[in-house]
């Protein structure tokens, strides 16, 4: 139905134009072409509608309504062709609308017609010089890890940024997490490819390290001195090995995470080695045999001067039986309790070099594995001995 509408109005349009018309019949043709346009605007077919109010402008070409409508039906063909020709026609005749019209009308109609019309015209001539004019290509690496590229305020997260800008000069700031900020002005010219890198800077990342007071500190091998460490160490990010090491403790290596920007902090504590625990033990023995000795020395010296008093009696006169067994008891527990009191100091001698070797090689190597106690280097042991005791040193120095 639509197909046999279009093709009476191509009809009607082609016998208008090819017969000339007296003034009555060009009325009467304006009308019925009026018409038709109508009916297809108002179906919605805009350019079967410019062409009827077209043809019927063209036979009264002072009638406002006319070019009102043939304007309006040109605007409503543009929404849809987006033919600039279009809109430039709708605004020609938007225009002359308004010559024609003074005042009154729908003048206020126009107007707002025009606005619209011609800001989209003022759009369209201003891409289509931007269009003429030779773009810039922008080529932005980095090695930075989440790095985001911002680009005159505007963000781009993914990298490479390859994109065309506009000749000149633009403002390129370049963020990481953990990373120094990095802002440059760069210059694209007209036609070229720009190619820039920015690896940005890690910002300084510490390590602080809390252990007994005197224990040694070292990080990847490398000694950083005795706690209290005075300032926390200042260390690339990653993994590292922190040894912490005390003369008599387990020392113990640590794989530790330094996060980038930011201070890190590691407690470090140590126990007591089983080879200290023994020194102290023995130093213990060697007290109690010390204190044993003593008390045996002065038990031998009492008897001594029981038997001496005896003897000075036999000096004086005879002594009856009795005296002489007190005599030769008095010298046998006196030689019992000197022999028992050499043999305790003699033990004392030996726990007590014993404890000092036993405390002074206890120096155990750091371990090589994180997390754990290493018990090598230096060391010293008791080896019991037919007849006695003897200190042991060795190990690897």
């Amino acid at each position: 139905m639509k197909r046999a509408a279009s093709v009476l109005l191509s009809v009607l349009l082609v016998a208008a134009s090819a017969r000339p018309l007296h003034a009555a019949d060009a009325v009467e043709e304006a009308r019925i072409l009026f018409t038709a346009g109508a009916q297809a605007y108002a179906a919605g077919r805009y350019a079967d509608a410019v062409d009827a109010f077209r043809a019927t402008h063209a036979l009264t070409p002072e009638r406002p309504t006319v070019l009102f409508s043939l304007a309006q039906a040109e605007r409503r063909h543009y929404t849809v062709a987006r033919d600039p020709a279009v809109l430039q026609a709708a605004i020609a005749h938007f225009r002359s609308y308004l010559e024609l019209v003074p005042e009154g009308g729908r003048r206020a109609d126009v107007v707002a017609a025009l606005g619209e019309l011609e800001a989209i015209a003022a759009s369209l001539e201003q891409k289509t010089a931007e269009t003429t004019v030779s773009k810039a290509r922008l080529l932005i690496t980095t090695q930075t890890p989440g790095a985001v590229i911002s680009i005159d305020g505007v963000t781009r997260t993914t990298v490479p940024v390859i994109e065309a800008i506009a000749p000149g000069k633009h403002a390129l700031v370049v963020t990481a997490h953990g990373f120094i900020e990095e802002t440059r002005e760069i210059v694209a010219v007209e036609g070229a490819i720009l190619p820039v890198e920015i690896n940005l800077r890690e910002r300084p990342s510490f390590l602080a390290v809390t252990a007994p007071e005197g224990a040694s500190v070292l990080v990847d091998g490398r000694s950083q001195g005795e706690a209290p460490l005075g300032s926390p160490i200042e260390l690339p990010s990653g993994a590292h090995m922190v040894t912490v090491a005390q003369r008599g403790h387990d020392p113990r290596a640590l794989r530790v995470m330094i996060e980038r920007g930011g201070t890190n902090h590691l407690d470090v504590s140590l126990s007591t080695t089983r080879q200290r625990r023994i020194s102290y033990g023995l130093v213990a023995g060697a007290g109690v045999a010390l204190v044993s000795g003593f008390a045996l020395a002065v038990g031998a010296a009492v008897e001594e001067d029981a038997a001496q008093r005896v003897l000075t009696r036999t000096e004086e006169g005879n002594i009856d039986v009795g005296e002489l067994g007190a005599y030769e008891s008095a010298r046998s527990s006196r030689d019992v309790l000197r022999t028992g009191a050499i043999g305790s100091f003699a033990m004392a001698s030996v726990l007590g070099v014993a404890a000092v070797a036993t405390y002074w090689f206890d120096n155990p190597t750091p371990p090589a594995e994180s997390g754990g106690t290493a018990r090598g280097g230096r060391y010293a042991r008791v080896v019991p001995m037919p007849g006695g005791a003897w200190v042991g040193v060795g190990g690897s120095f």
